[in-house]
């Protein structure tokens, strides 16, 4: 958590939020075992240089599009022509 929100200021401390992530997926197993481990917990490791990348999470975020998806998805009312649908509606 703290080093989600370290992530998504401008001005962020991106060796010490980055050390949190790491020790997060280190402990990771032992909190709730190694079957649970997968790439996504993986990845959290790449967060750092990713802010370092791109910028604060906030800018990384696909949520708007998603959110303009979903929208998108609720003016169809089936699966057959729905560019159609979302056209004309």
């Amino acid at each position: 958590f703290i080093a989600v929100n370290l992530f998504s200021s401008r001005l962020f401390d991106r060796i010490y939020a980055g050390q949190l992530l790491e020790q997060f997926v280190l402990k990771y197993s032992t909190v709730y075992s190694r079957t649970h481990l997968t790439i996504y917990v993986h990845n959290l490791l790449h967060v750092a240089a990713d802010v370092e990348n791109f910028g604060p999470l906030p800018f990384l975020s696909t949520y708007r599009i998603e959110d303009k998806l979903g929208f998108m998805k609720n003016l169809a009312r089936t699966g057959h022509r729905t560019l159609n649908q979302i056209c004309v509606d």
